[in-house]
């Protein structure tokens, strides 16, 4: 599956705007523990789905999707250079996800069997609100989409397994070798060629030296991605707010995956084609979501 992974390279990749950091293997624990900690102090990394705080009406989700569904090449977007081809289209899985949580040899298998609990809790949340078929796989069962746990170590011998695949991985082997440190995840989603825009393959991997609630926090946001929501924004509330607000999936995050994985929606779409549509698949998910309650009647975030 490696060989087709690669088309949309880093499309997805999480990255935050900063100064680079040459950081000691011994260091990068310390670093993220101070990180994380002014993040939580700046008002960032909040757990809440439906905060009282960032009501968002109709027009917002509307806006919010078409702002992050659709592939941008702006780095404060989160997708940083994409393919011309791929540009305002939206992507999405056609066919099963099939996960699978691994990680260094040494990392103790509880904080495993842990990361794979919220792995499959949230993909049965995926699964409710997208109807697509999305769980990690059974013994035997090929896998599409790996979660990796990886030290800085570990990222270095992933990097080298996909180096030695062949063909053209050797920069995504070096981001992944390499990835700046104030990356904390980031997801590689992959389709089977240029202008293929179904995703059939992806991998994410998520920084083990991060204090353990952020592993959590990782999966909702590198999995929405994987999903399809490619970009982020200024938009309230949700997951893939650029100023890393929220850590959990909101309910208007809800919301617009379902609208991602509507049938009147297929992979490749542009904004354009897409625009009419939008308020009536808009209306839908909301309706089938039950999240009524959750749309203001007045004015919306940003």
């Amino acid at each position: 599956m490696l060989h087709k992974i690669m088309a949309f390279a880093a499309v997805v990749s999480l990255t935050a705007c900063g100064e680079q950091l040459t950081l000691k293997d011994n260091e990068i624990g310390d670093y993220y523990a101070f990180s994380t900690s002014v993040l939580k102090n700046a008002g960032g990394a909040r757990t809440e789905t439906a905060p009282a705080d960032a009501p968002f009406n109709f027009e917002d989700v509307v806006r919010n999707f078409s702002e992050l569904a659709f592939v941008s090449n702006d780095p404060d977007g989160g997708t940083g250079q994409v393919a011309p081809w791929l540009l305002n289209r939206m992507i999405r899985w056609e066919t099963p996800v099939r996960l699978e949580v691994f990680s260094d040899p040494d990392t103790d298998p509880r904080v495993l069997r842990a990361l794979e609990r919220d792995v499959r809790d949230f993909a049965a949340q995926l699964r409710r609100v997208t109807r697509h078929d999305i769980r990690l796989a059974r013994p035997g069962e090929a896998v599409n989409a790996p979660i990796g746990l990886l030290s800085r170590k570990g990222q270095r011998v992933y990097a080298y397994g996909i180096a030695q695949a062949g063909g053209n991985f050797r920069s995504t082997s070096d981001f992944v070798a390499t990835s700046p440190h104030d990356v904390f995840c980031y997801v590689l989603p992959g389709s089977e060629g240029p202008r293929s825009y179904p995703i059939v393959g992806a991998f994410t991997v998520i920084k083990r030296e991060l204090p353990q609630p952020y592993y959590r926090y990782c999966v909702h946001e590198e999995l929405t991605h994987l999903m399809g929501l490619a970009n982020h924004n200024n938009g309230r509330p949700t997951i893939l707010n650029s100023d890393q607000e929220f850590a959990l999936l909101t309910k208007q995050d809800e919301i617009m995956l379902a609208m991602l994985y509507d049938r009147r929606l297929r992979p490749g779409m542009t904004l354009d084609d897409a625009r009419p549509l939008l308020p009536a698949i808009a209306r839908d998910a909301i309706r089938r979501l039950g999240a009524g309650r959750y749309i203001s009647r007045s004015g919306g975030g940003t």
